[in-house]
């Protein structure tokens, strides 16, 4: 018996799935101590400046450590960030963004963090 191959079989189109994406941000003391009157000095970090994400998809942004106000400063591919707090936001990628790098701005208490150079979305469709 000799099988037949298989012709124009049509798979159902899945629904695209995502998981959820974080970015988290950290507090990096520079090894000096603090002082009475000064906290101790050091940099808030971008853990991955580079995040991949895809249009639909909600980021979340969290400070991880002592955090008074984040603030986002995000590019026009993202709706308007909602903040959830002090220490955390989340906005989702419009629909009709286009594939590219993306950077932005975050702040930890007015000092903006960093990730490498600038941090950014990667859009990937």
């Amino acid at each position: 018996m000799s099988a037949e191959p298989a012709k124009n079989i049509e798979f159902p189109r899945q629904a695209r799935e995502y998981r959820q994406e974080k970015v988290f941000i950290y507090f990096s003391p520079r090894g000096t101590p603090a002082s009475k009157e000064h906290a101790a000095a050091g940099d808030w970090i971008v853990a991955e400046p580079r995040k991949p994400v895809s249009p639909g998809q909600t980021v979340t942004w969290h400070v991880v450590g002592n955090c008074q106000k984040l603030e986002l400063d995000l590019p026009d591919v993202f709706d308007q960030p909602i903040m959830a707090g002090p220490e955390t936001a989340y906005a989702t990628v419009r629909a009709q963004a286009e594939s590219g790098l993306y950077l932005y701005e975050g702040y930890v208490d007015g000092q903006l963090a960093i990730g490498g150079s600038s941090p950014g979305v990667i859009i990937d469709r």
